[in-house]
């Protein structure tokens, strides 16, 4: 998020204007916005996709059997593709899938798998 700053006209009594994108205006609210030399990135994040809470809570044993189901849901094969998964960063996490693997740690017992792991 880029504040830009504004003279000591009448605009500046107001709120200060963010550029969202290429447009000078404010952001959305719950937007979280990256700038990194010359592109900005802004995307909307309503809920948390990292399951490395639930991975957290297992047990030692469970952690393997777990992340084996949790890799035939996603289709992945890598455990680069599993660990962006884990850490919400990949791009998409259909409904359907969430309450897949929702539905295998609840077989664990672990009732809140979705967040970072708590140190």
């Amino acid at each position: 998020m880029v504040i830009i700053a504004s003279g000591e006209s009448d605009a500046s009594k107001q709120a200060p204007r963010v550029r969202c994108g290429s447009e000078s205006r404010p952001c959305p609210e719950n937007t979280t916005s990256i700038t990194n030399d010359m592109t900005q990135i802004s995307t909307n994040t309503p809920f948390v996709r990292s399951f490395r809470k639930g991975l957290a809570e297992l047990k030692v044993k469970d952690v393997q059997t777990v992340k084996s189901g949790i890799k035939d849901i996603l289709g992945v094969g890598s455990k680069q593709s599993f660990a962006r998964y884990a850490d919400g960063k990949a791009p998409t996490l259909d409904v359907d899938k969430a309450r897949r693997i929702e539905e295998i740690f609840a077989r664990f017992g672990v009732t809140q798998p979705w967040g970072p792991a708590e140190s």
